[in-house]
Formats: C-alpha cells, structure tokens, sequence
C-alpha cells in the first residue's frame, strides 16, 4: 500500500515514466510471490494511466474497503461507485458516542449522524 501513496502523487505527464516503474515493480512481486515464474500472467504495463494504479491498489489491498473508500472520497469518485453514498453527509465517519461523552461537549456528532 505505501508504494500506491507516491505512485498517486507522482503521476503526472513529467513522472508518468517513474509511475509506471513502481505500478510494475508491485506486479512483477505479485507475479514471484507465489512461486509462479510465468511473466506472461500478469503482463508490465507501457504506460501507467492513474485508472491503472488505482485498479492496482483496489487488487493489491484486496481487503483494504476501508482504504479505498478514503480514497473514492478523496478523488471525488464516492458518489458513483458506493450505493447509498451521500456527498456531504458520508464524507466523515461518525465520531463514537464514547468519545464525544468523554469529550465533556468538545466534540460534536458529524453532520449527518
């Protein structure tokens, strides 16, 4: 996951190239990882487009909803692809009632919640 931080921040036309190294240096390790030696499974990309690193991060998290609902959000993509999702309203999770009575009224409920 920490490769995907900097492949997304990286990517633009100047640093394509250096995305695309990192997206490939991942999936040549998923290739080796079990064993496989057969390059022809899982093909370098050319170019890396920002679809493929995230594609790249959905599979290499596999489990990782809680990281890619933070980063549906951040990239403006919530609203189409998670049903129920309010723009406005789910942006934040809500704060736990623990913490907001621990808070002696320092923290308030998020909107929506």
């Amino acid at each position: 996951m920490q490769l995907f931080l900097p492949v997304t921040a990286f990517f633009t036309d100047i640093h394509c190239e250096y995305s695309t190294d990192l997206v490939n240096k991942v999936r040549e390790r998923a290739r080796k990882s079990g064993g496989n030696t057969d390059m022809s499974i899982l093909p370098a990309y050319g170019t890396v487009t920002l679809e493929n690193i995230y594609h790249e991060q959905r599979v290499e998290t596999a489990l990782g909803d809680h990281i890619r609902f933070f980063e549906l959000v951040r990239t403006g993509k919530a609203a189409g692809t998670l049903p129920g999702y309010k723009e406005g309203v789910h942006n934040h999770l809500p704060i736990p009632l623990r913490e907001i009575q621990l808070s002696n009224g320092l923290l308030r409920q998020n909107p929506g919640y």
